[in-house]
This record gives structure tokens, C-alpha cells and sequence, in this order.
């Protein structure tokens, strides 16, 4: 029954493994006493109930109440009955907790008695006395307590119930307490010995003894008496002090470690007699259990392990080869017992120091020893990874993500190695990626880039912070791409957010405009901004973000002394509003610093451009004078190598010609004739025309919306699989009938495709679901081509007040997903056929130029 076990933690009072009685005390049912015993029980969250209890070993003696005192007027006591059942104080509250922390316990403080005891009629004798010879102070009576004074007045001393005193003249007085040794013999007549006694010396020492073992008397606050007071409390608290029961065991079972003392009983050698609370202290309850143990393997094994068998001598040799090979086995079991408990230990012990050793100790030692910053990054990383069991649930700090990155766009296929054959704690290449796509990339000067490159700058020398800019752009393939964040278009003209962008689009970027910080003093280049242009950027727009890009690189803590670029025509239009000149007698090529005007930024072309201005000279002028010494250089020479070159073929000469097809094509060999006149008709008039941008496939009109029924029966079908992903995430009943129908086949014209397709698990979409749907759909139509599709849809959804949904709890929600939804799958689509489309005409233009004679 759980109201006769005790509540206490590691308490078994009432358990049946606890073979002892105890008394037990319900808790409380006034709420305040009951806060009183939850604060001072150390069990944590536990609900407590009406019939619970506490057993008595929690309380003090002096809280528990087991007899009943009946006092006359003088306070003597007149008669003392025992309770049949013990009570408590009350404002007792448990207190003794053994099984739990030393610090949960609450010992009761015993007040000191006085030093020398006062009759109060002797008080007041004295008060009405007025000679001053008669009257005793305290002190004087401490100063007169001897050995002799004690002797004489032993018969006046109060001594517990059970005691005897004992006097040797002028050498000894003893306050004893007889106890007797029983046995189990009917003729046995029980023996009486000294359980305790109090010795006190001739000079007033005291000495306690619990048998035979001496008891240190400072455990009872005293080591000396000062007066008969402290003599009398010193024998009544060590008669009411709670002495160790020892054990008994049957079958005469003893062990090296205990005794039998003069009552019979059986001890621990490190026996503590004066306990606490309990009965049995802690190595005597140890000894019984281990001797319990010892008397049970007797019973069960009674037969001896070694069995002595009578055998022939034939088989002798073989049982006794048969008995070593089983003590080598079993020696080599003990040996590999001991090794793996060995190695236990070790391992545990590793372990309790790598537990110590905290990332913080781990990085001030690295410190310390002067680690470099990336070193010390890997080492804090792989001792975070080694304290995660799976590597799923390892987390990354920042500057090891960033190591990661740089580590993968340097090299992927060494990223793989090390990460595969776990060299170090890598993330996962898909994580690697989902981090470069959470970058911002934005065209233009960007100010949070620009602050990390100071800070980079920063830890550099000064010499190592001069340099050059180094601009360059390229053309490039016109693709657009979508943003799913805002639902915009990338891949249009931007030149950051204080120049111009693409609002359409007619407005694709096919032009890459990069400027790059190179140090004169240092290995490492560092491009700062870039910039998407249709077609190439003017010299006018080039000096202005030149002259931005010093600036703000001269603001970052960079010096710069010069620009570099190609001689195509835009740079040297910038060369010209620069004010950079090349004619002989007025060369110029710097100009001033935009930020110092002390300070001058020349201007440099690069090397193989110069070799391609010396060429576009030779091929203009037909001649170039190198050197007023030597013969001129004539454009003749080189048309000659040419020409040589043509009727000789070699490595140089173009591979087709349009000469060797026209001539396979008038061969007579040719089986297939109808294939090879139509492809002679069309290149005949390619050459007639000179039009080599012809595409051999017809044209298909370019996104044609309102092909009836078709279209519409794919828009029917797309608005189903639009459904199916509301219906994922919204399971309201209102708000799945609003968006698609209950039944599997429909007879609506538009649903004919979704029916031919279907095999029971297509969803088909309510009709008004599909009209909204059909709405955004010829918005997109009409704004697609624009940067803004997104905002420009939504504001005339709005303006024309067409969005409305049955379920008001959920419309927002809903029609917000669907509208996003919708248009970010079809701008996915329609830019994935646009680039399509480029690529397709980029790989006609570049078939055409192999046919064309260079």
C-alpha cells in the first residue's frame, strides 16, 4: 500500500526488502506545515497527497513525543505513560535524511548546559539575606569543584535510570550501565558485563568506554568537567545516545574484518558505536550483507569445486591434458578480464579529461602557444565535432563556414577527398551551397563588402595597401534568372543602386563590367565591384565609376597609383575625358587623384593589346616603320605567308570551307538527293542574301497565351497541381472545396486533359479557383517581360478587386500563397525558355562562322 512506504528519497521504511519496523507520521494537512515539510523533503516535482508518510528516522528524538508526563504544581513529574502510538511536536518537520547529501540534513543544536546547576529555593534564601558573607557566587563554586568535593557529594549527583556509581579512594570514580549476554540455551544463566561507563580521574579528566572501546569524549562537547552540572548532562546525553546494534549471523560465519563483542553480537573492526539516527552504522551494515552472501553461496553450492575422479591410467594423461588446456584457458580469460578492465579505466579516464579540456582552456592554451587564426578555427571545430554522436547535429561556427567555402571554390574535388575520409569535420556540399545562395549578390560598390575589405586592410602594412585598379569587361551570355525572395528578375542591366537598371525585358544584360584591386606589394587580387550592362559600357559612365571606385577604395584604406585596361574603343573614350593623351610631343598618361590633389593615377594599357594596336596600325596603314635604321614592315608580307599557307594546307588553314561543301554538294554520288537540294537552295540563298543568321527550323510564335482549347486545358491542369500543394498545407474543409472538386472526372471542356492523364489521383480545381487562376495568368501574360511582374500583378489584382475566397479565417493566407506561388513557377519557366532561346541562337551563329573564310 503506498501510504506505509516512506517518501523520503532512498528510504525502504515499509518497503518489503526493509525487514525492520518503524513508526510513521502523515504529512500534514494544514497547507502551511505541509510547505514547511515539501521545502525541507529533497524530492524535486513531487505532488504530495493526503495519506502519504514519513517514517521516523527522519525526525530528531527530541520532535517526536512517546510518552504522556502528568506534572504536579512544583513542575515534578507525578506519572509518565507510554504512548501507543508516538506523535510529534508541532512545528516538527523532517529533518535526518542518510541516503541523500551530508548538506540536506539539518542537525539539532543542543543548547550547552550551565556550568554549575542553581537551586532556585537556594535563589531565594540567599536574596533575603543581607550579610555579604553568606552569599556564594558561581565563581566561587566552580573554584571549589574538586575530585574530593565530587566524592563527598556522589550520593547528591542525578543519574539516569539503570546506572550505578563506583568509587576507588582518591584514584577513580566510574558511573557504569550493566547490560547481560543471552543465549539460546535453556540452561544458560545470563552473564552481566559493563555496556558503557563514564570513568572520571583524579584530575577531573573524563573518559567514556562502549564496552571495551574507548569513546573520545569530545564527541559530547566535553573532554574535562568544570561542574556537577556537565557531569550529570555528560552521562545523560551518553545514556541517551544511540549506539551501533552490530549483526548476528547464523552457521557461525565470521570473516577477517569483524569480531564478536562481550554481548555476543557481531562488528565491524571500523565500527562507529555512536550514531546518528540509525541503528546500524555503515560498515557494520556492509559486513552482514557481505556475510548474508557468503552464507547463501554455502547453501547453494555445498558441493566442493574440485572433483577427484577415479580413473583408469589410460585416460589419466588425456584428463590431465584436458585440465591444463583448461587452466591456460582460463588463465587467459583472467589475464583478459584484467587487460579490458585496464583498458576500461584508461578509456574512462580519457574521456573525464577530454570533458575538462573545454573549448575555452583549449583556445587560451592556443593562444598562448601563438596558433595562427585558421589552425586554431580547425582545432576548436574538431573538438566540437568529436563531442557530437551523429554528424547530422554538428554545428558550424562562421569562420569555419567561410574557411569551407573559400576551401570548396578553390578546389571541389580536394574538399570531397577530406571530407569523405573524414581528414577534418567538413559540412556537407549541399550546405556549402545553400549558404553561397543566402549571399546577397548585387551589381555596384556594396558597403558592408567594402567595411569587411577595410578590416582586411587593417591587418596589413602600409606599403602592402598601395596598388592599381585593374577594370575589364567581357560579353556574356543574356540569361535571366528569378529571385525568389522578392520575385524579381536577375540577369537585366544594373549598375548598382545609384545608376541605371533593367526595367523590361529588352533590357537583358549581355556585358560584364569588373573592377579589381591588384597591391603592388602583395599575391592576392580582389575584385570590388561588378556591374551587368546591354552592350558596351560608355567611356563617359567608365570614368564615373572610376572615379567612384578610387574613392571609396582610398575611404577603405587603399592607395592608389594607377588604372589599367585593354585599348578597346570605350576605354579609350575614358582615356579621353581623363585627359590621358598619346600624341608624340603631348604625352600624358595620368591624371589628377580624385580624393589628393598632390597625388597623380596613371593610366596603363595592358600588354597583349599593344601588340593588337601594333597590328590594327600594320593592317591600316599596309606599313609600319619599327626602326628609321631598318626597312619598313609591309602588310603584303603577311598576305603572301597567307597564301602560301592556303596551297599548302597546314595547322593554320580553316577546316571548312563553303568551296569544298558547294562541291560535295554537285557530286552525282550523292543517294539521298531531295535532303541535299533542300539544303543547297538554302545555302545558295544565304549566300545571295549574305545573311548567315538564318535558322533552318520554322519559327513558332513567341508565347502565344490564348491558343484555344489546348492552353486552357494546361492552365486547367497546372491550377490542379496548384490545388493539390493548398490542400498540403491547409487542411480546413472550407477552404479544400474552394479550391478543388469532389469527384474524379469532370465534363468541363478544359478538363479533357487532366481526365486522358488521370489515373483516379489528379486533382481537378473548382471552376472559380481556375478563373482567379486564369486571371494572374493573363496578367503575367501582359507584364512578363517587365523587371516588376510580381508588383505590377498584384496591384492589378487589387485594383480590380477580384480576390476573394470563401473561408475568411484562411483567404489571406491562401490567396497570398497562391499568388506567389503561381507567378514564381511561371517565371521560372518563362526565363528557362528565354535563355533556351539564346543558346539556341548562339549555337546557329557560331555553326554559321565556321562556314565564313577568316
Amino acid at each position: 500500500m503506498p501510504g506505509h512506504r516512506c517518501i523520503v528519497p532512498g528510504c525502504k521504511s515499509g518497503y518489503d526488502s526493509c525487514v525492520n519496523k518503524y513508526h510513521f507520521f502523515t504529512v500534514p494537512k494544514d497547507l502551511a506545515k505541509l510547505e514547511l515539510w515539501k521545502k525541507a523533503i529533497p524530492r524535486k516535482e513531487f505532488v504530495f497527497k493526503p495519506r502519504q508518510v514519513v517514517c521516523e528516522l527522519h525526525f530528531h528524538e527530541e520532535d517526536i513525543i512517546r510518552t504522556k508526563k502528568i506534572t504536579d504544581i512544583n513542575g515534578k513529574i507525578v506519572v509518565e505513560t507510554p504512548y501507543k502510538i508516538p506523535r510529534l511536536k508541532e512545528n516538527a518537520v523532517p529533518s535526518i535524511f542518510p541516503n541523500c547529501p551530508k548538506y540536506l540534513s539539518r542537525p539539532l543544536k543542543h543548547r550547552k548546559p550551565p556550568l554549575l546547576r542553581i537551586n532556585p529555593d537556594y535563589i531565594k534564601k540567599n536574596n533575603n539575606l543581607i550579610n555579604q558573607e553568606n552569599i556564594i557566587t558561581v565563581q566561587n563554586n566552580i573554584q571549589l569543584l574538586s575530585f574530593s568535593r565530587i566524592q563527598e557529594n556522589i550520593n547528591s549527583i542525578v543519574i539516569p535510570k539503570g546506572w550505578s556509581t563506583h568509587i576507588i579512594e582518591k584514584q577513580l570514580i566510574m558511573f557504569s550501565y550493566y547490560s547481560i549476554k543471552i543465549e539460546k540455551q535453556p540452561t544458560y544463566i545470563p552473564t552481566p558485563f559493563i555496556f558503557k561507563r563514564v570513568c572520571v580521574g583524579i584530575n577531573l579528566n573524563i573518559k567514556c568506554y562502549i564496552m571495551d572501546k574507548e569513546i573520545d569524549a569530545l564527541k559530547f562537547g566535553l573532554e574535562k568537567i568544570c561542574s556537577i552540572a556537565e557531569l550529570e548532562e555528560l552521562v545523560k546525553t551518553f545514556d541517551n545516545s544511540s549506539i551501533c546494534s552490530g549483526f548476528k549471523v547464523d552457521d557461525d560465519i565470521q570473516s577477517q574484518k569483524t569480531f564478536i563483542d562481550l554481548a555476543g553480537t557481531q562488528r565491524h573492526f571500523m565500527c562507529q558505536y555512536i550514531l546518528e539516527g540509525s541503528k546500524k552504522c555503515e560498515h557494520c551494515t556492509r559486513a552482514e550483507r557481505s556475510l548474508n552472501r557468503q552464507k547463501l553461496r554455502l547453501k547453494i553450492n555445498n558441493t566442493p569445486h574440485r572433483i577427484r575422479l577415479l580413473v583408469s591410467h589410460r585416460y589419466r594423461n588425456q584428463l590431465q591434458r584436458l585440465r591444463m588446456r583448461h587452466n591456460v584457458t582460463r588463465n587467459k580469460k583472467n589475464r583478459t578480464m584484467i587487460l579490458n578492465k585496464k583498458f576500461k579505466n584508461n578509456i574512462f579516464n580519457l574521456q573525464k579529461q577530454i570533458s575538462e579540456l573545454t573549448s575555452i582552456s583549449l583556445e587560451e592554451r592556443l593562444l598562448k602557444n601563438a596558433v595562427p587564426n585558421n589552425q586554431r578555427i580547425a582545432l576548436l571545430q574538431i573538438l566540437s565535432a568529436s563531442q557530437v554522436n551523429n554528424k547530422k547535429g554538428c554545428r558550424y561556427s562562421e569562420d569555419w563556414l567561410l574557411l569551407c567555402i573559400l576551401f570548396h571554390m578553390r578546389s571541389p574535388c580536394g574538399y570531397n577527398f577530406i571530407r569523405n575520409h573524414d581528414i577534418m569535420p567538413l559540412p556537407c556540399v549541399r550546405t556549402i551551397r545553400r549558404y553561397l545562395s543566402l549571399i546577397d549578390t548585387k551589381c555596384g560598390f556594396d558597403p558592408k563588402f567594402m567595411q569587411l575589405f577595410s578590416l582586411h586592410l587593417s591587418q596589413k602594412e602600409e606599403f602592402k595597401r598601395h596598388g592599381i585598379i585593374v577594370f575589364d569587361e567581357i560579353s556574356t551570355r543574356e540569361s535571366v534568372a528569378v529571385n525568389s525572395v522578392n520575385l524579381t528578375y536577375t540577369g537585366l542591366v544594373d549598375f548598382g543602386d545609384d545608376g541605371d537598371k533593367g526595367k523590361s525585358f529588352s533590357d537583358k544584360a549581355n556585358h560584364g563590367l569588373v573592377f579589381m584591386f591588384v597591391p603592388l606589394a602583395d599575391s592576392y587580387a580582389q575584385p570590388v565591384a561588378v556591374f551587368a550592362s546591354n552592350g558596351p559600357t560608355k567611356g563617359v559612365v567608365l570614368a564615373q565609376l572610376m572615379i567612384k571606385a578610387i574613392t571609396v577604395l582610398e575611404k577603405a584604406g587603399a592607395f592608389i597609383h594607377g588604372v589599367v585596361c585593354d585599348g578597346a574603343a570605350p576605354n579609350r573614350t575614358f582615356w579621353t575625358e581623363m585627359g590621358i593623351n598619346g600624341k608624340l610631343n603631348e604625352v600624358k598618361n595620368w591624371f589628377e587623384h580624385p580624393t589628393n590633389e598632390k597625388r597623380k593615377i596613371f593610366v596603363f594599357a595592358d600588354t597583349p593589346h599593344l601588340f593588337k594596336n601594333v597590328r590594327n596600325r600594320l593592317y591600316n596603314n599596309k606599313e609600319l616603320q619599327v626602326h628609321q635604321d631598318e626597312p619598313l614592315i609591309k602588310w603584303d608580307h603577311f598576305v603572301k605567308v597567307h597564301d602560301l599557307d592556303k596551297h599548302n594546307p597546314g595547322n593554320l588553314r580553316n577546316l571548312i570551307t563553303l568551296d569544298s561543301i558547294k562541291q560535295i554538294y554537285n557530286s552525282c554520288d550523292n543517294k539521298n538527293k531531295s535532303s541535299l537540294q533542300i539544303i543547297r537552295d538554302r545555302l545558295d540563298f544565304a549566300i545571295e542574301q549574305e545573311d548567315w543568321s538564318l535558322d533552318d527550323t520554322v519559327e513558332v510564335s513567341d508565347h502565344d497565351y490564348y491558343l484555344s482549347p489546348v492552353i486552357d486545358c494546361i492552365l486547367y491542369y497546372v491550377t490542379g497541381y496548384l490545388s493539390k500543394q493548398i490542400i498540403r498545407y491547409f487542411k480546413c474543409t472550407t477552404c479544400q472545396a474552394a479550391v478543388k472538386q469532389p469527384y474524379l472526372n469532370s465534363v468541363e471542356p478544359v478538363a479533357r486533359l487532366t481526365n486522358l492523364t488521370s489515373r483516379g489521383g489528379l486533382i481537378h480545381p473548382n471552376l472559380h479557383f481556375f478563373n482567379f487562376v486564369c486571371k494572374i495568368e493573363q496578367l503575367f501574360t501582359k507584364y512578363c517581360l517587365m523587371a516588376d511582374v510580381f508588383e505590377l500583378i498584384l496591384t492589378e489584382l487589387l485594383k480590380n478587386n477580384i480576390i476573394y475566397f470563401p473561408c475568411f479565417q484562411h483567404s489571406e493566407e491562401i490567396i497570398a500563397f497562391a499568388i506567389r506561388y503561381y507567378i514564381n513557377m511561371r517565371m521560372r519557366q518563362f526565363s528557362q525558355k528565354c535563355n533556351a532561346e539564346t543558346k539556341k541562337e548562339n549555337m546557329i551563329k557560331k555553326k554559321v562562322s565556321k562556314f565564313t573564310l577568316s
